[in-house]
């Protein structure tokens, strides 16, 4: 008897492999703290008094890194519909592949690049999760497609990472 498998269920299979590789291959890998020497501690700052005490800085703006920060949320959220390339917006966004397709590449729904780093204001995967893709000029439906937004701590995570430059961390 012959088995026809949906593409959904082909796209999550794949996935699935791709992110027990991803997670296989990370835990091989030395943590980066152990391979390389600790960074000199300043001097700690005199302590200020209760009333001069700076607010807490905001969790999204404390060194985002993608792997460890976004590339999650890419998993859980995008990889599911972008996997291969060749769905909507021809984006792969699994482990392996999302930081080489995001990063400096031309969007096939607009004018504007994918991630322009430096450039939160000029890059359209923002607009695709914060829905203003539209006024800017581009098409379909707002990221992630059919699930809710974005909560706005992810979603500043990804702008910080952004504004920092995209770096590939």
């Amino acid at each position: 008897m012959r088995r026809v498998v949906s593409r959904t269920a082909l796209s999550v299979l794949i996935w699935t492999v791709t992110s027990a590789l991803t997670v296989a291959t990370d835990a091989d890998e030395p943590a980066s703290a152990a391979s390389t020497p600790a960074a000199p501690v300043p001097p700690a700052a005199p302590a200020a008094t209760p009333e001069k005490a700076a607010p807490p800085a905001p969790v999204a703006t404390a060194g985002v890194s993608f792997v460890r920060d976004l590339v999650p949320v890419l998993r859980a959220n995008c990889a599911t519909c972008h996997l291969t390339g060749s769905e909507a917006g021809n984006l792969a966004l699994h482990p392996g592949a999302a930081y080489k397709n995001l990063v400096g590449v031309q969007s096939i729904e607009s004018k504007w690049l994918r991630v322009k780093p430096g450039a939160p204001d000029e890059s359209y995967m923002l607009m695709k999760i914060d829905g203003t893709h539209l006024d800017a000029g581009g098409s379909g439906g707002r990221m992630p497609y059919n699930m809710e937004p974005l909560d706005a701590a992810t979603r500043g995570k990804f702008r910080d990472w952004v504004a920092a430059g995209a770096p590939d961390n």
